[in-house]
């Protein structure tokens, strides 16, 4: 999920052990109306929703304290893009210590979510549906990024037999 859509995610969005919602980007438009996405509730999330979710569990509530109802929706986006670019230099802090070559950000942790998935042979209809895209082309351009050393391991187990 991006960024936005877990900013905008309400308790009412947890159904059991999963959340469902539809994404920010296109719940407005005519695409993909209406096209829901469900995210599994690992124990990983579930703390995190614990540790940093909004106090109060009223299912109207935003679970995490970025978006607030007596905000207009543009104060609401530019508290959204600053907690997103706040976030995006954390990230980068940790993979600078960590000796990454490249630059870690939201952006690039949803990249490696469908390259990941892609490389574990994943059909791409699930990649498309589990990103909320209206089209495999899009998901694509996610998934051309693929490094070299799997290409390396995929042609190699074609010959053996």
């Amino acid at each position: 999920m991006n960024f936005k859509d877990a900013c905008y995610l309400k308790y009412k969005n947890i159904k059991g052990d999963n959340i469902k919602f539809v994404r920010e980007k296109t719940k407005n438009t005519n695409v993909i109306a209406d096209k829901e996405i469900t995210v599994y509730l690992r124990d990983e999330l579930k703390s995190i929703i614990q540790i940093w979710g909004n106090k109060s569990r009223d299912k109207e509530d935003y679970i995490f304290p970025i978006i607030k109802d007596s905000k207009t929706m543009l104060q609401n986006e530019g508290y959204r893009k600053n907690h997103q670019r706040e976030i995006n230099r954390m990230l980068n802090g940790i993979g600078e210590k960590l000796g990454f070559e490249v630059r870690l950000n939201l952006n690039l942790a949803r990249h490696t979510f469908a390259t990941m998935l892609k490389i574990n042979e994943t059909p791409t209809a699930y990649i498309t549906d589990a990103l909320g895209h209206s089209n495999s082309k899009t998901t694509e351009h996610y998934l051309k990024s693929i490094p070299d050393e799997v290409y390396k391991t995929i042609s190699e187990t074609l010959s053996k037999f």
